[in-house]
């Protein structure tokens, strides 16, 4: 199942589904997690596996759970207060690969003297360094899967006889 969701993963990403893309990106560490760390509690697991294996990143374990957060449990990428993370996407919609990082951190103070983070995040570069990361742990600890325990069938062709 870890390598089919890459594979939608990288065809959403070709047709420029970003956000598709990105929020199945971000279950990753939450599956593979749940291999590597059967007995921690989700938000734990999932920055720890992050941390361990996502080398490909220059976005912290945190910040990145702090976007799966915000984008799945709430469809946002806007903070509610002001001491929260602020996400602004970034997309590639040419071919060439951009010679940048998938992440700037900014830190912005306003005028009242309020302070805000905000984390401009390369979606492509972001979800291929997940899937990267995950396709491998997965290839080397398939026997830690087993509670995939899900199918698919295509109806035409499993119950139509």
């Amino acid at each position: 199942m870890i390598q089919k969701m890459i594979d939608e993963i990288n065809i959403a990403l070709n047709n420029g589904l970003y956000l598709v893309a990105l929020t199945s990106a971000l279950t990753l560490p939450d599956v593979c997690g749940k291999a590597e760390y059967p007995g921690s509690g989700n938000g734990e697991r999932y920055r720890n596996w992050y941390s361990k294996y996502v080398k490909d990143s220059n976005i912290p374990a945190e910040q990145v759970y702090a976007l799966r957060n915000s984008l799945l449990h709430a469809g946002k990428t806007k903070p509610d207060q002001k001491n929260d993370i602020s996400f602004v996407l970034l997309t590639n919609q040419y071919t060439n690969p951009l010679g940048i990082d998938f992440c700037f951190n900014i830190g912005i103070t306003h005028t009242d003297g309020s302070t805000e983070q905000r984390v401009k995040v390369y979606v492509g570069f972001l979800c291929t360094a997940i899937c990267k990361a995950a396709k491998e742990y997965y290839y080397k600890n398939k026997d830690k899967f087993s509670f995939l325990n899900y199918e698919i069938y295509d109806i035409a062709t499993t119950f139509v006889k």
